[in-house]
């Protein structure tokens, strides 16, 4: 996890990924809207390149059945 500074804001960097050649590096941010929703965007950088966008995914708490 690396520091930012808004307290709704996660993000991850990773050191290395199973499954891809060498070298490759993904960063993972999750910025929360509000205590049902939140936004994730995954991005890729192959070795040596800077960071590309690779998904950008909505994401909302399910209502329970009333």
């Amino acid at each position: 996890m690396e520091p930012v500074s808004d307290p709704k804001t996660l993000l991850f960097v990773s050191k290395a990924i199973e499954n891809i050649a060498p070298g490759w590096l993904a960063k993972e941010t999750y910025h929360i809207l509000s205590t049902d929703e939140f936004k994730e965007v995954l991005e890729l950088a192959a070795p040596g390149k800077g960071f590309g966008l690779y998904s950008k995914s909505p994401l909302r708490r399910k209502p329970s059945p009333q």
